[in-house]
């Protein structure tokens, strides 16, 4: 969610999941019974049979009203990511560095180049592990046209950030079916309606998305098709860009559209409407000027007769040629048929033709540049037959009272979400989209608010606020699907009083985390934790990509930590809020910790456990790094920002400056290093070797930092506080840098990942093993690896690049005594992997994680068609033997049922698997191994 409509007064809505921390230990850890129970302490099982527990909700009201959501995480975007000496991000940036990632290696080939120290592989594997249940930004959606529930479920779905996906079961299950190598971006999807088999889809989000940056929007990369019914996609050579920053009109489509009876291709993009009458392979510019200044926001659609209609925003500039236009010759010529009370300076303008009556259209305009409140937009119909229009403006929802105050009015959000569907049986029955859904069944003329936040639950269940688009099925126009920017949501009767919805995704991995935290003892369930734009906290502690997540806490999700057992958890939303998660006999408590004199937070604010001592948490605000000595003494349900054992560390704050990365060492204790910013000529990053007694610190900034870059990460050893690694997320500037002496002295190792079109380094981490030391980096281009820092000539490889692919890794994060890895991704959900060099640190104050199941190679390998599988398990449970393709896709299930403990094997007879690599993984009570076969054919 986008603005501060989300934070209304929460005493309002007590008990309701999706924005508040209530009952989700309970019910994360009644999962946890079920399939980890050998595992769970004592504490753990007191968070059962909580059902009937409520907590008041004003104090975290207070701290998450008037955040102007949509600026701040603009400014934080631009701030990590803009060269300080230009103040920008550099031009199409995104496509340029996604060209640079083709030039490096991947894992596997790099190893057995013989490059690397060992023979074996950094990580295993990487598998999906969800959230299997949450959705991300969803602007393309579309039902095929020869749906009819039986011999044909295909639904089409389209993540701004995460590529084209298929469902062929009706949403019960997802595969992505763009090119983990390609530009995540989608945005509009169209299909022939002459040739059924044939799909559009386009590219490039002007507004909004948190991958592009205030100077340097979301470019896309132009128009792909399909002729396989969208199982495979070709991007149109017509419609490629260069690496100048809006250099084509295509790159930025809005939506597309193919005639019913020409297949000529229509496509609202930046600039106009263009047109393509063979295929995609050639365009002509049809409506719009063709120099400067451009319509920036256009629309299109096509009536069911054929008539197509489109439109041109003014978007404040000097354009005379603007409005609302039709054409009744396919595109060849066109008239403004604007009514004439049209806004003077309109925005976004979105088309509804009615299917069931092709004179009939419906038009919603953004008429000023804010778009937030019902007075901001007009809502006209449009009938062709008597070329006259009705003014609906006045009737457009206004939820306003005081108990609907900041949510219930019609906010497009600037045009950010805006949406107008006509039933396609009705002309009379029409949908519109803002920040919520809306239904008139008397044309406009009254509403039902039937999606996005609720009249009195808050949020409606299993659905979204920020509705993009609406689609009916062509057998049923008494249901529809909603994309938003929580997925996907089922309308099974779209005509209900109270509309009630059903959640599709099932596998739908969309999400946008920017943190992620796993529990850091071993022994314990695999709790993970993660923070999302849109879409708050959740979390899991079932590592599989079937399991649905638990929901946390709601806003845009933040830095997470877990204390070690996972009785303890500290969430996040913007801003600052922090909220503390426990459990005390067999009560759950969330309690506010944020310190309340703290200020000038981050938009997701970085803060920490001390690895030593779990009540002990430091946190950044403003140009201080503050610390909590003993998070214990906060007393449970506390609803308020809190001074109890909070102080700040003022010696060593950098003035002028902002502190966006710090971490605290394990030895020696008592350790912090943190990086500050002024984003322009100033950098500082300090090492504190007292911190608990404030000292002043030692400005061990690196002489070749650029200054006023942003350090986004510090990543110091858990076996040596003297080993340090520092990243800088910025474009442009040296971004991985090596300490072995605490900061004394510096070694620049960015090595392969530099240059000018290199990716931008999210998040590092060290992990050392019983083979040596490996370094991990997350980066805007997916996950990179190497145990040999050699300066200047260091060699990346990339990670998961058959499972991950080039998307954009915001945290990695490892538990150093087993070496399980958890990776978040700004797109497409998080990833895990298990570390294959062994247990890697000991720690005689923790229980290591036992020998508790062994997984044998399979023999033979390669195999066609049987292979046998052996394997071990220490102790009787429930026993999951899954194969997966090399996407991380299961494709079959061998065991699923309780075993005794004991050594066993599985004859696999593959009958239906191609050839090509496969993972097998065994999962008994939720500890997972994983390993590699070959079938050959």
């Amino acid at each position: 969610m986008r603005v501060a409509h989300c934070t209304a007064n929460f005493s309002k809505f007590k008990g309701n999941p999706e924005h508040l921390a209530i009952k989700f230990i309970a019910l994360l850890l009644s999962i946890s019974v079920v399939i980890v129970s050998p595992c769970m302490s004592m504490a753990q099982s007191n968070f059962n049979n909580l059902n009937e527990m409520e907590i008041s909700k004003n104090g975290l009201t207070s701290h998450l009203k008037n955040q102007s959501r949509v600026a701040n995480r603009a400014a934080y975007e631009l701030h990590r990511l803009a060269n300080p000496k230009t103040g920008r991000i550099p031009s199409n940036m995104r496509a340029r560095e996604l060209a640079f990632a083709k030039s490096l290696p991947a894992r596997q080939n790099f190893q057995n180049s013989g490059l690397a120290k060992t023979n074996e592989l950094y990580s295993q594997n990487w598998l999906p592990c969800g959230p299997y249940n949450v959705g991300g930004r969803t602007r393309a959606l579309a039902i095929d046209l020869d749906y009819n529930g039986s011999s044909n479920q295909r639904i089409l779905a389209g993540g701004v950030s995460s590529g084209m996906f298929l469902s062929e079961d009706n949403g019960n299950s997802w595969s992505l079916t763009t090119s983990l190598l390609s530009l995540p971006s989608v945005t509009c999807v169209a299909q022939d309606p002459t040739q059924h088999s044939v799909w559009y889809y386009g590219t490039g989000e002007l507004i909004g998305n948190s991958a592009g940056r205030l100077d340097a929007p979301y470019l896309g990369q132009g128009i792909f098709k399909s002729t396989d019914n969208g199982n495979n996609w070709v991007q149109l050579a017509s419609t490629t860009s260069n690496l100048d920053l809006i250099d084509s009109f295509f790159d930025f489509v809005w939506d597309v559209a193919v005639h019913p009876t020409t297949s000529a291709v229509f496509a609202a993009t930046y600039g106009g409407i263009q047109r393509s009458i063979d295929g995609g392979m050639t365009w002509s510019h049809v409506l719009g000027t063709n120099s400067s200044p451009y319509s920036e926001i256009t629309d299109v659609a096509i009536t069911s007769d054929g008539k197509i209609y489109a439109t041109l925003s003014r978007n404040g500039a000097n354009l005379t040629n603007y409005g609302i236009f039709s054409s009744d010759d396919g595109g060849d010529n066109w008239t403004n048929v604007s009514p004439s009370n049209l806004a003077t300076d309109p925005y976004r303008m979105v088309i509804g033709p009615a299917p069931s009556n092709s004179d009939i259209v419906y038009v919603i305009v953004q008429a000023t540049a804010a778009g937030d409140n019902p007075k901001a937009h007009q809502f006209f119909k449009y009938n062709s037959a008597t070329n006259s229009w009705t003014d609906l403006s006045s009737h457009l929802p206004n939820f306003s009272d005081s108990f609907h105050a900041g949510i219930g009015y019609f906010n497009s959000q600037g045009g950010y979400d805006l949406l107008v569907k006509v039933k396609p049986d009705d002309p009379n029955t029409v949908w519109i989209g803002g920040t919520n859904l809306y239904r008139s069944t008397d044309g406009g003329n009254s509403y039902a608010w039937v999606g996005g936040y609720h009249p009195q639950d808050y949020i409606y269940p299993n659905q979204h606020p920020d509705q993009h688009a609406v689609a009916f099925f062509p057998n049923n126009p008494n249901s529809l699907i909603a994309g938003h920017d929580g997925g996907l949501s089922l309308a099974a009767n779209d005509l209900q009083a109270t509309q009630t919805w059903i959640s599709l995704n099932n596998g739908y991995l969309t999400t946008q985390f920017y943190a992620v935290a796993v529990d850091p003892q071993p022994g314990s369930n695999p709790l993970i934790i993660g923070g999302m734009q849109d879409n708050g906290t959740w979390g899991t502690s079932v590592i599989d990509s079937e399991t649905p997540w638990i929901n946390v806490l709601g806003g845009d999700g933040g830095f997470v930590a877990i204390a070690p057992g996972s009785n303890v958890l500290y969430v996040s939303a913007e801003m600052g809020t922090i909220v503390r998660v426990s459990s005390i006999g067999n009560q759950t408590y969330e309690s506010i910790v944020t310190p309340a004199d703290a200020k000038d937070f981050l938009f997701i604010t970085p803060y920490l456990l001390d690895p030593n001592d779990p009540e002990v948490m430091y946190l950044a605000a403003g140009n201080l790094v503050w610390r909590n000595s003993n998070l214990a003494e906060i007393p449970n349900n506390n609803q308020d920002s809190t001074m109890i054992n909070w102080s700040a560390l003022s010696n060593s704050a950098s003035s002028n400056t902002v502190v966006t990365a710090l971490t605290v060492s394990k030895t020696p204790a008592d350790r912090l290093y943190y990086g500050s910013t002024n984003y322009r000529n100033m950098t500082v990053i300090k090492r504190l070797d007292d911190a608990a007694n404030n000292d002043v610190g030692v400005d061990i900034t690196p002489t070749g930092a650029t200054a006023g870059s942003y350090p986004s990460c510090i990543s110091a050893s858990p076996s040596d506080g003297d080993e340090i690694l520092v990243t800088f997320s910025n474009y442009g500037v040296p971004s991985i840098w090596h300490s072995t002496d605490g900061g004394a002295d510096w070694t620049d190792v960015e090595g392969n990942l530099g240059g000018s079109n290199g990716p931008s380094i999210c998040w590092a981490i060290i992990l050392p093993t019983n083979t040596g030391t490996v370094y991990f980096a997350a980066t805007s281009v997916g996950i990179f690896s190497t145990d040999q820092l050699n300066g200047s000539e260091t060699v990346w490889a990339q990670e998961g690049n058959d499972v991950v692919g080039n998307v954009v890794v915001y945290m990695i994060t490892a538990r150093p005594e087993d070496g399980f890895l958890v990776a978040a991704t700004h797109g497409r959900g998080v990833y895990n992997a298990q570390f294959s060099g062994g247990t890697v640190i000991a720690n005689n104050d923790r229980n290591l994680l036992p020998d508790r199941i062994r997984l044998a190679q399979n023999y033979p390998n390669p195999f066609n068609p049987t292979t046998t599988i052996p394997f071990q398990i220490q102790e009787p449970g429930r026993v999951h033997l899954d194969i997966y393709n090399s996407l991380g896709q299961k494709e079959l299930t061998l065991i699923n049922q309780d075993l005794l403990a004991g050594d066993y094997q599985v004859n696999f007879q593959n009958q239906q698997l191609a050839s090509g690599l496969y993972v097998y993984q065994l999962m008994v009570n939720g500890y997972t191994v994983s390993k590699k076969m070959v079938i050959l054919k």
